[in-house]
């Protein structure tokens, strides 16, 4: 999975200001990485809400690339399921293949982690990505865990897995059996407007 934003625009204005507010905040906590990448999500979370996603998904890379170093798997699902809803679906292929990797590494995240009451984020996030297609006349493209672990970016997530002695055949059937319920939830009302459902960090 490419580190660029895909085909999210990068911001006309310079990015002198993006970039020293990260480095502020890196500064602030500098032996507080959970602090620190708290920070940054919260950053990220505010560039998106004013419309520079491009800077809203790099801050929130440093954020993962920070809580990958640390133990707890909630937070580094906040940090996947953020940058799936900054990530642009209709943009390119490689923007529509990376918001699907990071859907998928943060529902693996809080399945496995028994997290149920993050499990109702992530299915108001699916729906909705099942309902834009289904809009579209298409099938939701989902990709299998073997296609997400075998990519580089996702190494974190298979070390973790590996480290609980996850199987990923039996992880793949409790995916899909979660997956099976959103798109019956895909088919009723619609819960509201907006986009990708995001978790605070």
């Amino acid at each position: 999975m490419p580190p660029a934003a895909g085909g999210v625009a990068r911001p006309a204005h310079p990015r002198a200001t993006r970039l020293h507010f990260q480095e502020e905040a890196a500064r602030a906590f500098r032996n507080d990485p959970a602090r620190s990448a708290t920070t940054l999500s919260s950053l990220a979370y505010l560039f998106g809400a004013q419309g520079d996603l491009w800077s809203a998904i790099e801050t929130e890379r440093r954020a993962l690339a920070l809580r990958e170093q640390l133990p707890n798997p909630d937070e580094r699902a906040i940090s996947h399921n953020n940058l799936a809803s900054h990530l642009d679906p209709s943009g390119g292929p490689a923007d529509r293949a990376e918001l699907a990797f990071h859907l998928l590494a943060a529902l693996v995240y809080f399945l496995v982690a028994g997290l149920g009451q993050r499990l109702q984020t992530m299915v108001g996030s699916y729906a909705i990505v099942f309902r834009r297609a289904y809009a579209e006349g298409a099938e939701p493209t989902v990709p299998r865990i073997a296609e997400l672990l075998a990519d580089p970016a996702f190494q974190p997530l298979e070390a973790w897995l590996l480290k609980r002695g996850v199987e990923p055949e039996e992880l793949q059937a409790g995916v899909d059996q979660f997956l099976d319920e959103v798109r019956q939830a895909a088919l009723g009302p619609e819960p509201g407007e907006g986009d990708v459902a995001s978790a605070s960090g």
